[in-house]
């Protein structure tokens, strides 16, 4: 990238970006800095095709942010920043997390390879967990809207978040940022220092310390929770002896120790009407606290003590030759990612067996992989452009859950006489997997005329895995942990096993490898030199793979077939940037997973693949800028996304007090989780100038999204509504940016959002839920060079 080029993006981003959220395709604008007439939105450079390309250049549906707005804003996560993204969901959860674009994700189990595929620097991060380690000191960010399989391979079905970070320079600088919230005690430390160490030679350090001290209320641990210790830090070196060849080193460290993570609030104790008479643990608690849960949501909670912890350690060498007429890339990765998860999973003070919580439950997963990319790239601009590589990747995961059964006496009466119904019966189920990903890909690009260009991309990609597992019956103490876990003799399991509906076969076929040739094929057409139209197809794979479950599940790939049609232009002698597309994505064999608590009070998850489902629909956003001081944006998804045929999926919790926890029910023509129909992010931004050389700079956002569903079982008791959420920022500074100081409010109207929740299936009518930040009002002093 030349200097001008760099500079223009640096420049234009800051201009364009959200002060506290992304936008679709255009971000909206923060105020625009004093020396930018000269540049437009379609001059944002991006690797949504893993090379630097125009935005306007690029055929599909993209989200950009620069890191400039994602530091001014006060994000430290990938969740945060997702929170106001129209058609992007992104949230944490006790067995995994949630990362849905256009209403396609995962489900939630260890098993499952991930719908959206996150990236750094073009290395996959492949557990869902580490969306939660910090996001800092990043050049940009990009949500790929879609498959993007033939760059970034089978775990890109719906879409991939690519994330590039700051580069060492030849030049010293450093940025630093302190940010302090009174109204829940969040606090971030940002300091990163770039410059060279010798004539070929440079290094970048960064580091990030961030926390809160709560939002919500315990009323049962008498504590403000969720109360947050994470810091992360990269060092990156960058080693360039010629004009032909370059290496860079990075090495990214993670490390959070979070309280309270889970801190979830309950509705429906005792049920509401239609409802049979309160049951398990809403029954247990009424009984032995008296009076009735408030059940509304509002920032207080009665759950029990809870934690996430993360470990995460990545390093990336990437080396680049330029041969003239092309180039070689070389990207070869590490990665080591080992968290834990604790909670009780029914979220109040009910108390089961030897005066412990009903239901305590914990998760620890830990994956090691190792990866490497070879891809050579055609250079200058003749009428015929390409990309070609191979890639290789080794992963080994561990992944350990132990599950009370606390609520259940009778569990223990049965294993008489080495049990009896005082004894703290638990689970421990345990999934070991290695997988190996083997790949090779292509993609060319003909320019047939001045305005018409075709691209045509290829990818197969083979996905070898074994596994094996375990379900184990044993004896716990006062809170789920494998360190207390003590396994019974086999003849007390085997009378035990299916009581807590479980199973100790092995897997059927514990080696499988799933093999796919996935196509794609664009067109480009540019009507006039500021207006490009393009319309393509993507065919996208999933490998299928073994389910961390009660039993010895397995489930087979996903496919989709993925059309999209879009404009992309500025017009206004640039003052106006805009985007349009339309999509219609076919999913075949869509991976589901459902837990429930079975009646015993033991987690029981079931996965299998739906029949189909189908994502449709268009988005669209636009950035107006009628002066240098003055700009507009806004962004829009709306997006159809449902279940085709759907016929046995898991039933709401009125269904399975009614009809029992067997039944099963058709959703067929309803609607996929995490997936609003209509959301909409937009405002203005404002830049008065101070004196001359100061600056006073507004930006107020709005951010509305329509109702969706949060569980795979469209279950009504368990729904988010319909919300809007309300931001403002307000800075001061020079118009250099040297400095800032700026006050930063986020959700103002206190909004309530659900991240995640679910429903016991031993209390029919009752639901719990961890909701999003309360309204927060935050200051933050920044420094630039």
């Amino acid at each position: 990238m030349t200097y001008r080029t760099a500079r223009r993006l640096a420049l234009l981003c800051s201009a364009i970006a959200p002060a506290t959220a992304l936008a679709q395709t255009a971000p909206p604008a923060a105020p625009p800095a004093v020396s930018i007439s000269d540049a437009t939105s379609a001059d944002i450079v991006v690797t949504a095709q893993r090379r630097e390309q125009r935005l306007q250049d690029v055929p599909i549906s993209v989200t950009v942010a620069s890191g400039e707005s994602i530091q001014k804003s006060g994000t430290t996560d990938l969740v945060s920043l997702a929170q106001r993204v129209p058609g992007v969901k992104l949230s944490t959860d006790p067995q995994s997390n949630h990362i849905n674009i256009r209403g396609v994700g995962s489900g939630l189990n260890a098993g499952f390879e991930q719908s959206v595929g996150t990236f750094v620097d073009g290395v996959y991060r492949a557990r869902s967990r580490t969306i939660q380690a910090g996001l800092f000191d990043v050049e940009r960010v990009e949500v790929l809207n879609g498959p993007q399989t033939t760059f970034f391979g089978n775990n890109t079905i719906a879409g991939a978040i690519n994330i590039t970070s700051r580069k060492p320079s030849r030049e010293f600088g450093y940025d630093a940022q302190a940010l302090y919230s009174p109204s829940d005690g969040e606090y971030s430390g940002l300091a990163a220092i770039t410059g060279p160490l010798s004539d070929t030679l440079s290094a970048r350090a960064a580091v990030q310390v961030s926390g809160m001290n709560g939002y919500i209320y315990n009323d049962n641990l008498k504590l403000d929770e969720p109360h947050l210790r994470d810091v992360v830090g990269r060092v990156s070196f960058r080693w360039k002896p010629t004009d032909t060849f370059q290496s860079d080193l990075r090495v990214d460290y993670a490390h959070n120790r979070d309280r309270g993570s889970y801190s979830a609030e309950v509705t429906g104790c005792p049920p509401p009407a239609g409802y049979p008479a309160a049951r398990g643990p809403c029954a247990v608690y009424l009984s032995q606290h008296g009076g009735a849960i408030d059940n509304t949501l509002d920032f207080r909670s009665l759950a029990g003590p809870s934690n996430f912890r993360l470990d995460m350690v990545e390093a990336e060498w990437t080396n680049r030759y330029d041969f003239g007429a092309v180039a070689l890339n070389s990207i070869t990765s590490f990665n080591h990612e080992k968290s834990s998860t604790f909670l009780n999973a029914t979220p109040l003070p009910a108390f089961g067996v030897a005066g412990y919580y009903y239901n305590p439950f914990s998760q620890a997963e830990k994956y090691d992989s190792f990866a490497q990319e070879l891809r050579l790239e055609s250079q200058g601009g003749g009428w015929l452009q390409y990309v070609a590589g191979l890639y290789y990747s080794h992963g080994k995961l561990t992944s350990q859950s132990v599950s009370s059964l606390y609520g259940s006496p009778s569990v223990g009466a049965a294993g008489a006489p080495v049990t009896s119904a005082a004894t703290p019966i638990e689970t421990n189920r345990n999934l070991f997997q290695t997988d190996q990903t083997r790949s090779a890909f292509a993609q060319v690009t003909a320019k047939v005329s001045s305005a018409l260009r075709i691209n045509a991309g290829l990818r197969y990609t083979s996905v070898k895995k074994d596994a094996s597992r375990s379900f184990i019956v044993g004896v716990g103490g006062p809170v789920a942990s494998l360190a207390d876990f003590v396994p019974l003799d086999a003849a007390t399991q085997a009378k035990l096993v299916p009581l807590v509906a479980g199973n100790q076969a092995p897997f059927a076929d514990p080696h499988t490898t799933y093999s796919k040739l996935m196509p794609s094929v664009s067109l480009q057409y540019d009507l006039v030199h500021t207006l490009t139209a393009y319309a393509s197809f993507t065919k996208g794979f999933k490998a299928g793979g073994y389910s961390d479950s009660n039993g010895p599940a397995q489930f087979d790939s996903e496919n989709v077939n993925s059309y999209e049609v879009g404009l992309k232009g500025s017009a206004l002698d640039h003052k106006l940037f805009f985007t349009f597309d339309g999509f219609f994505e076919d999913f075949k064999g869509l991976q589901q997973a459902l837990t429930t608590v079975g009646p015993t009070g033991a987690n029981v998850t079931t996965v299998g693949n739906a029949a189909s489902s189908v994502s449709k629909g268009i988005e669209f956003s636009a950035t107006l800028k009628p002066s240098r001081y003055v700009s507009i944006n806004l962004a829009a998804a709306y997006i159809d996304s449902y279940f085709k045929d759907y016929r046995t999926a898991g039933c709401t919790s009125l269904q399975v007090a009614t009809l029992g926890s067997s039944c099963v029910q058709d959703l067929s023509g309803r609607a996929t989780p995490f997936a609003p129909k209509f959301s909409i992010s937009g405002g203005p931004s404002f830049v008065v100038p101070v004196g001359g050389r100061y600056q006073v700079r507004l930006d107020p956002t709005l951010f509305y999204s329509t109702s969706y569903f949060l569980t795979p079982t469209d279950d009504p008791i368990i729904a988010q509504k319909k919300y809007a959420q309300v931001d403002a920022r307000i800075g001061f500074g020079p118009a250099d940016k040297s400095w800032e100081v700026a006050v930063i409010g986020k959700n103002l109207n206190d909004a309530k959002v659900i991240a995640s929740g679910s429903v016991l299936g031993t209390a029919p009518g009752l639901a719990y839920a961890v909701l999003q930040r309360a309204r927060s009002v935050a200051v933050s002093f920044t420094l630039h060079r």
